[in-house]
C-alpha cells in the first residue's frame, strides 16, 4: 500500500505561482482553452493565469489549500 505521508496547509500568496503552473499544465491541451485562446502566447496566458490566482487569493471568503508531501516539501495546490 502506498504511503500517504502528507499534510494539508493553507496556501500563501507565493504559492499561487505553483497553482498557476499546475492549472496551465493541466489544461494546456484542452480543446476549450485552445478554442478560447487561439494563437495566444503561452507566456502571456501563464502570466494572466497567475494574476487571476493572485486576485482570487485576496478575495473575501476564498481559501486555497496545499498538500505537502512528506519530507520532500513538494507542494500540490488543489483547486
Amino acid at each position: 500500500m502506498a504511503s500517504s505521508n502528507f499534510k494539508i496547509a493553507p496556501c500563501e500568496l507565493a504559492d499561487m505561482a505553483v497553482c498557476a503552473d499546475i492549472f496551465d499544465e493541466a489544461f494546456a491541451d484542452d480543446p476549450a482553452m485552445i478554442y478560447l485562446h487561439p494563437r495566444s502566447d503561452p507566456r502571456v496566458l501563464k502570466e494572466r493565469s497567475l494574476q487571476n490566482f493572485e486576485k482570487s487569493f485576496k478575495a473575501p471568503g476564498v481559501k486555497y489549500f496545499k498538500s505537502i508531501l512528506g519530507e520532500t516539501g513538494y507542494v500540490l495546490c488543489p483547486f
